[in-house]
């Protein structure tokens, strides 16, 4: 439940970004708050943007246990061992491509209408491994 003060500066923005660490659930329930917030508001919903921003180390692989493992390693070298990699798998986007195109297509299905990707590690091949792997994926 998204605290009053919060609710009120969202429903006053252009938009809103939901946090990395959010599930799909977790962003339908604070969406479920926000555009009511919103018509109260006066706001026209469709002047409302909707993003969600999130982690991605793609590993090009079907191989589901061969894609975690290289993902743990990327994360451990990024965000350290203070968090179980489990934590990691729960809320940023890991697995297969595959299993990412899912993960994206199911917080699209919410309303997020951008997403802003972030990579683990400075890296232009990341890029290109998802312009490969997964935005042909996320074509409509």
């Amino acid at each position: 439940m998204l605290a009053p003060a919060v609710l009120r500066r969202i429903a006053a923005s252009d938009g809103w970004i939901a946090r990395p660490t959010s599930l799909p659930s977790q962003i339908e329930a604070d969406l479920a708050e926000i555009r009511p917030a919103l018509e109260t508001a006066g706001r026209d919903l469709s002047t409302f943007t909707v993003a969600h921003e999130n982690f991605l180390h793609l590993v090009p692989t079907q191989d589901r246990e061969l894609a975690l493992a290289e993902q743990r390693r990327a994360y451990a070298a990024i965000m350290g061992s203070g968090r179980p990699f489990e934590y990691f798998e729960q809320v940023y986007l890991t697995g297969t491509p595959a299993e990412i195109v899912e993960k994206l297509r199911a917080r699209m299905a919410i309303g997020i209408e951008y997403l802003i990707l972030h990579t683990l590690e400075p890296s232009t091949a990341q890029l290109d491994l998802w312009a490969e792997h997964v935005l042909p994926g996320l074509e409509v």
